[in-house]
């Protein structure tokens, strides 16, 4: 459960990030690739253990398969 928080808090950061720039029209600071790049880099611990979550039984055969 902790890994979909982690996915829906990132989700948050860029649409906020676009609801100040597009709705409020606030100065933003960063480019949108940035964003993600540092999304991605934070996410890239936990996506694995969300996978294992969403599909446990491809995870199984990989656990057997390595046997």
């Amino acid at each position: 459960m902790q890994e979909i928080e982690v996915m829906l808090e990132t989700h948050g950061i860029l649409f906020y990030y676009r609801q100040r720039q597009h709705i409020y029209s606030l100065p933003v600071y960063a480019e949108v690739d940035h964003i993600i790049r540092h999304m991605i880099i934070y996410m890239g611990q936990t996506i694995s253990r969300l996978l294992v979550m969403l599909y446990p039984e491809e995870s199984i055969k990989k656990r057997i398969l390595k046997l």
